[in-house]
């Protein structure tokens, strides 16, 4: 079949998502983005979505740019109670893998600093 498009099912191993790779992005970027920051929780949505943004834009320019991103992030304030965050995929299992970290930081009350 002369002309015809080929398409590939799995990536070639080189670019084989890397989980090591997108934690360490992720942890950089906490990191520099929350680094001082005071807890504002009128803030809270707007800086989730911008951390979001800049970690979807950091992995994919990591070479992982043919992958489809799903990037959640939780900030939350944690007074004392425990908190438990569950995240389901349906996904097959041989080409979908996880990239993530829990950073928690001690911040009992507005005006508290973050650490990344």
């Amino acid at each position: 079949m002369e002309g015809s498009d080929t398409y590939l099912i799995r990536p070639n191993h080189q670019y084989k998502f890397k989980p090591a790779i997108v934690k360490t992005c992720i942890r950089d970027i906490v990191r520099e983005r929350l680094s001082g920051m005071q807890y504002d929780p009128e803030g809270v949505p707007e800086l989730s979505r911008s951390l979001a943004e800049c970690i979807k834009d950091k992995v994919k320019s990591a070479g992982f740019d043919r992958y489809k991103l799903i990037v959640q992030v939780v900030i939350g304030e944690q007074r004392g109670q425990g908190v438990k965050l569950l995240t389901e995929a349906v996904a097959p299992a041989q080409g979908n893998r996880l990239g993530h970290i829990a950073d928690r930081a001690r911040c009992p009350a507005k005006g508290k600093q973050l650490s990344g």
